[in-house]
């Protein structure tokens, strides 16, 4: 009995730590390829294409909506996205929408828009290049024309004529990845796609707001410098639509400065 006692022990002293260690192994393993797929599940790859084999596959494929109606207006768009795959993927040169992506991708940066008139006709597609689209604010229809339970509408808003975007082309923090930790500059085109346009440079986009029937856009910014956000000055401007003309409202920020120096007066 003793005997087997001492056999019992010796073996309880190499199990319990073999079983310990793979639970270990596998519990660090686990945080390692989590926070590896949380680093890699979104954005847009700068290098998304590579040959393996004799063949060129892609750690990417595109996602997109159903087309959605503009609201205020006849038209309709389709939202592009890009998701990353399990595994690389042999480049098909049929259309398909990809259903083996990564199905927990957090957030989505469009890749892309199509617009599509009322018989859902393709008028063009937003970008001819890659980026990513972080931010997209459609010009608002007036109130008194929408339904009562908020969501469909009657009829158009002629004063429904553009939308604004926030669009990164650059990988300015070098993580191999195009999304919303890149530097953005705000865009406008018309409600078809048309005429996109540059509104700011060099400057970092906190809020973007049509307002005035749509003819304006207001904008709240700060300088884009090297020095952490809550240091940064908030600041304001506006866009005129029509004459394509950014105004800075440093009268506003100025009044606020000193609303801030009540605030701190000792």
């Amino acid at each position: 009995m003793t005997k087997f006692i001492r056999i019992l022990i010796i073996v309880n002293g190499i199990i319990i730590p073999l079983v310990f260690i793979v639970i270990l192994v596998a519990f660090v393993g686990n945080i390692i390829g989590n926070n590896w797929h949380r680093e890699t599940q979104t954005g847009i790859l700068t290098g998304n294409v590579f040959q393996k084999d004799s063949g060129f596959v892609a750690r990417q494929g595109l996602d997109y909506s159903s087309p959605d109606l503009i609201e205020g207006t006849e038209n309709y768009c389709i939202t592009i996205s890009v998701k990353t795959f399990e595994k690389p993927q042999m480049i098909r040169n049929r259309i398909t929408k990809f259903s083996n992506l990564k199905s927990n991708e957090e957030k989505t940066n469009y890749f892309n828009i199509i617009f599509l008139d009322k018989n859902y006709h393709v008028l063009r597609s937003l970008l001819t290049q890659k980026a990513s689209i972080s931010n997209v604010v459609i010009a608002e229809k007036d109130e008194s024309l929408k339904t009562d339970d908020n969501i469909r509408t009657h009829g158009t808003d002629p004063t429904v004529k553009n939308i604004a975007y926030q669009i990164v082309y650059e990988d300015t923090n070098h993580d191999g990845k195009l999304d919303d930790k890149d530097q953005a500059d705000l865009y406008i085109s018309g409600i078809d796609g048309t005429d996109l346009t540059k509104v700011t440079r060099n400057i970092d986009i906190h809020k973007v707001k049509f307002f005035n029937k749509n003819t304006l856009l207001f904008i709240e910014y700060t300088d884009r410098k090297n020095e952490p956000e809550e240091y940064k000055e908030l600041k304001f401007a506006t866009y005129n639509i029509h004459e394509k003309k950014l105004i800075r409202l440093d009268g506003i920020t100025n009044e606020i400065s000193k609303i801030n120096g009540i605030l701190n007066k000792r």
